[in-house]
């Protein structure tokens, strides 16, 4: 351009720039080109406080344009601007009085401060700048709302490549690697998701964080996480569900950790905080559990405890405690309920103590704690199922079954030192209440299983008592004591009860124990009683074999007095006769048949042996016998201190012998209804020399005549006096 329109061009822009009246418009600027300075060689163009530089245009001061409505000043002053290819860089501060709209990128070198309005703090919250970011660090303060339309991030080339702060253009996603500090609240995306400047959050769509989730601050203080719960008049029917779950990963999914507070100061009471379930003090139901499997078979809930090198942590399960005088929350265990399916009931579910997984012959203790602290440990109950309008459940105690032998089901009371507790069956209730100890009932048609009550064995010395023991009673007399047999639906006999046992042919003796009392308790065996009929018999037999087993009646010894008696007796008749006694042998089919021994025991040295009595008051004592053995010197018949004839009678044959010892004759026979004879008198005297009293060697014919007339006194004593004999 020549030197007249360089300066044409200068002087419509001065008065472009300088006139009173501005209007709003374009101006293109193709090439200024300023004057060399004569002084100072530099080529610039001064314009109204404007310096014209190559392509850089510094501004002293540029005022906005007026608009109408607004008023003067409505734009930009900026003092000190420079403006390079359309880059504005401003060294002081840049005040903006109006709305300011940047479509490029906005670097703030020295911090970026948003004035709050307020005179003086006159709204108290203690800012200065509505909006607030700080030099260096790039702390930003908010305390109102930050609308972001596109996105926005602190990323640069070399030191922040990723940018540690990023809100998503398209998605509205933000990523804070660093701290984010919003005094003002937060709103995204019209309100979906709102942080208010008291620290309320609301999301309507999903949070991912990627760090941990703290809640609350250093101070001891309640922080909650709920759900958002509608405000008054708007609160749902059915609140909705909220889900804590654990990351998803191909092989085993992440766990939920839900962790209480640990004590981690230096005191000496430090403990670990509780997971409390639940509403704050208020009775509501809570329930624990899992949703419905909607096919196939539920899966498993788990709780386990804390695992360690030394002992294994404990799983505490306690109810609720009764601050007054009223009862503790119960512990209840429940199994699963089965239905009805395709007309078929399923299996109610199992209460299972261990785990199989465990291993095999693992001991599985049911304990309570030691008590330390009280003289007596508490009372532990299994009860089962009351039914106040039926009949109650049972309550089964079975061991498990196994292809070898099933497993044993052991009752064993606590110990004290080396003596046990007690097992105690039934209930103290008031009244005679009956307790049954039964095996349920075999419905196969085999017969039913034994069952045994067996006493302690022992590998080193003597086996274990077993008492069966009625119970004491503080009236009349104790309990009893019943052994009873089974009895049979089809009218036979009852069953046997058997004492002892074959294994290692074993002695076995009944006895009662040894008693300080004096005397000793009686015994008695006592057939069965009947009110109205005659009385069950009372049969001692013994064994079958080849040779029968015997019997044996004996009385107890004495060892300072006399020993004890046995007494056989029938029974007394109060309207009839009284009972008999009867003593028979046995009847043998190949040989003879035994005998009846009747013997008084020997005496010690220097006394007598004993004797054997044989009364029948006021009646006669009859033996019956084809042969009657009386091995006894001397021989008594006594008739209560009267004569009396010892009768000896074949009641086939019907004779008769009698035995009278005051009687003439001694022994009196009478042959089958014929008279009665003497057999045997009284002692006769011989009036003449019994034998014969001279030598044959010295006379011969007189010793003859002795002989001879001694035989004849002999024979007529036979014969007349005693009819032993008969003269044909």
């Amino acid at each position: 351009l020549s030197d007249d329109l360089r300066g044409l061009l200068v002087f419509l822009l001065v008065a472009l720039l300088a006139r009173d009246s501005f209007q709003r418009g374009t101006l293109f600027l193709n090439e200024i080109q300023a004057i060399e300075d004569a002084i100072t060689g530099e080529q610039t163009l001064p314009i109204e406080c404007t310096l014209w530089e190559d392509n850089l245009v510094y501004l002293d001061n540029f005022d906005s344009l007026f608009s109408p409505g607004i008023g003067a000043g409505s734009g930009v002053d900026v003092d000190g601007a420079l403006l390079d290819l359309g880059t504005w860089v401003f060294p002081n501060d840049f005040n903006v009085a109006g709305t300011v709209t940047i479509n490029g990128l906005l670097k703030v070198n020295g911090g970026f401060f948003a004035d709050d309005g307020d005179v003086g703090d006159a709204d108290g919250d203690d800012l200065d700048y509505a909006f607030e970011v700080q030099d260096d660090t790039g702390n930003s303060f908010i305390s109102g709302e930050l609308d972001i339309n596109g996105s926005l991030t602190n990323a640069k080339p070399l030191t922040n490549p990723d940018g540690t702060f990023l809100v998503s253009k398209s998605t509205g996603e933000t990523t804070i690697s660093g701290t984010f500090f919003p005094n003002g609240g937060i709103s995204v995306n019209g309100g979906a998701v709102t942080v208010a400047s008291a620290g309320d959050t609301f999301a309507s769509g999903s949070g991912s964080i990627a760090g941990d989730l703290i809640l609350g601050t250093d101070i001891a203080e309640v922080s909650e996480l709920i759900p958002f719960t509608n405000g008054p008049g708007s609160v749902p029917t059915v609140g909705g569900d909220t889900t804590l779950k654990g990351q998803d990963a191909a092989d085993a999914g992440g766990n939920i950790v839900l962790s209480s507070g640990e004590g981690i100061g230096a005191s000496d009471i430090q403990q670990t905080g509780d997971i409390v379930f639940g509403l704050e003090s208020t009775s509501h139901p809570l329930t624990i559990g899992r949703f419905d499997a909607t096919a196939g078979n539920a899966g498993k809930l788990h709780f386990g405890g804390q695992a360690a090198s030394g002992d294994g942590g404990d799983i505490v399960l306690r109810g609720g405690d009764a601050f007054g005088n009223g009862r503790g929350g119960n512990v209840i265990f429940s199994v699963g309920q089965s239905s009805v399916y395709n007309g078929v009931l399923g299996n109610d579910g199992f209460l299972y103590l261990g785990d199989p997984a465990d291993g095999s012959n693992i001991p599985f203790y049911i304990s309570r704690p030691d008590l330390t602290n009280s003289n007596r440990a508490g009372h532990t109950f299994i009860t089962g199922q009351n039914f106040t309008t039926g009949t109650g459940g049972d309550t089964f105690i079975v061991a498990g079954d196994g292809s070898i032998a099933g497993g044993n089901v052991h009752l064993e009371p606590g110990m004290n030192e080396n003596r046990q507790g007690k097992v105690f069956f039934g209930s103290p209730n008031p009244g005679q209440t009956t307790l049954n100890l039964i095996r349920p009932i075999d419905t196969s048609p085999l017969n039913a299983g034994a069952t045994w009550f067996i006493g302690q064995d022992s590998t080193g010395g003597d086996g274990g008592d077993l008492y069966l023991e009625g119970g004491r009673g503080a009236a009349t007399i104790n309990g009893r004591l019943f052994l009873s047999p089974g009895t049979s639906n089809a009218g036979t006999t009852q069953g046997t009860i058997f004492w002892g046992t074959n294994e290692g042919n074993p002695e076995l003796r009944i006895v009662r124990p040894v008693s300080v009392d004096s005397p000793a308790h009686d015994t008695t065996f006592l057939g069965a009683s009947s009110t109205a009929t005659g009385g069950g018999d009372l049969i001692l037999a013994g064994g079958n074999g080849l040779s029968g087993g015997d019997i044996h009646l004996e009385a107890g010894f004495g060892e300072e007095d006399y020993g004890g008696e046995v007494v056989i007796q029938g029974g007394e008749g109060n309207v009839g006769g009284g009972g008999g006694v009867s003593i028979r042998s046995g009847v043998s089919a190949a040989r003879v048949t035994g005998h009846i021994s009747i013997t008084a025991g020997d005496g010690a040295f220097g006394h007598d042996a004993g004797s054997v009595f044989i009364s029948s008051i006021g009646s006669t004592v009859t033996v019956t016998s084809g042969e009657l053995l009386l091995d006894s010197v001397p021989f008594f018949v006594d008739k209560n201190g009267v004569a009396a004839d010892f009768r000896i009678e074949d009641r086939q044959a019907t004779n008769v012998l009698l035995l009278s010892p005051n009687a003439p004759g001694l022994f009196r026979f009478t042959p089958n209804g014929l008279p009665q004879q003497n057999l045997l008198g009284d002692r006769h005297q011989l009036n003449s020399f019994y034998r014969p009293v001279t030598s044959p060697y010295s006379d011969i014919v007189v010793a003859a005549q002795q002989f001879q007339a001694a035989l004849s006194e002999l024979r007529d004593a036979l014969q007349d006096q005693h009819n032993l004999i008969q003269m044909a």
